[in-house]
């Protein structure tokens, strides 16, 4: 498992990843802090502003500098990232359905083993609403990922990827709809908001969008 980041070197850390999303991929970040509530962008953020626009680089250090409690970055999906969106697995299983049904999909697309199970990001040519599901969800616009690597508020997980991310091309820009990402894979039977295990430990249902992040 990745190194926790430690207080005395997670702001640059944090900042240059920051720096290397936006630079490689066109992806807009927000510095990440643990809340009572969940995962959360710095109250000083505007976030709404920053979910139709990214900030430049100016703003982003102002962003990073003005948080001494960086835990983390959080992708600002939809628009502001040249469209990317985040199918969320909560249980494996469900993921592992999904990707025997797609495995060319699963192969390419830049997935993140994160507290429950696995995120897929892919890019769409449409705005993606979010879509709740008894196995997961389905976020674009007006939404937050936890991005590698970032501290779970647990403090027992780092994000990592299992499929690195890569800038938008043609073969990753696929429509939920047609790759299966628009739908349910796991057990129908689970309620949403069911607590799941991980490496032994439990976790209930995340807060509710734009500013909560699974």
């Amino acid at each position: 498992m990745t190194r926790p980041p430690t207080p005395g070197d997670q702001h640059l850390r944090f900042l240059a990843e920051a720096d290397l999303y936006a630079e490689r991929f066109g992806w807009a970040t927000l510095p990440m802090r643990h809340h009572p509530g969940g995962k959360k962008p710095p109250a000083a953020a505007n976030v709404e502003e920053f979910l139709r626009r990214p900030p430049d680089a100016n703003e982003r250090q102002r962003l990073f500098r003005a948080q001494p409690n960086i835990t983390g970055l959080l992708a600002i999906l939809g628009a502001p990232s040249h469209g990317v969106y985040s199918r969320d697995f909560e249980d494996p299983p469900a993921y592992w359905s999904w990707a025997d049904a797609n495995p060319e999909a699963a192969r390419r697309l830049p997935t993140i083993a994160t507290w429950r199970a696995y995120a897929i990001l892919a890019y769409a040519d449409r705005p993606i609403r979010a879509k709740q599901f008894p196995d997961g969800e389905l976020v674009g616009e007006g939404h937050l990922r936890a991005l590698p690597h970032s501290l779970h508020p647990s403090g027992k997980w780092v994000y990592r990827w299992i499929v690195p991310p890569q800038p938008r091309r043609p073969e990753n820009t696929l429509d939920p709809h047609d790759i299966g990402l628009d739908r349910p894979w796991g057990d129908s039977s689970l309620p949403s908001g069911t607590e799941r295990q991980r490496d032994g430990e439990t976790e209930g249902q995340s807060t509710s969008p734009p500013t909560s992040v699974p």
